[in-house]
């Protein structure tokens, strides 16, 4: 999966989405660097957001911000990354 330049202007913007970590790094990039709903639609999958939200490194307030507007977030299993 490769983001798009407005998402990651780093020199690789590929993630492989079977691995965990790698998917964890680009849900982080899409969620602080989205500016409209249909850059989260287009590379969220709600699913995969709840069982990695825990591990995900995004600032505090974002991070309140999510669980104020998805609650489910708030109840997904702590615990090492699967």
């Amino acid at each position: 999966m490769s983001l798009p330049t407005r998402l990651h202007w780093g020199p690789d913007n590929r993630y492989d989405l079977a691995d965990n970590g790698d998917t964890a790094v680009m849900y982080e990039r899409v969620i602080r660097e989205a500016v409209t709903a249909q850059d989260l639609a287009d590379h969220l999958d709600a699913d995969t957001l709840q069982r990695l939200w825990h591990h995900l490194i995004i600032p505090r307030e974002v991070r309140d911000q999510w669980q104020a507007r998805f609650p489910e977030l708030d109840t997904s299993q702590d615990g090492a990354l699967p």
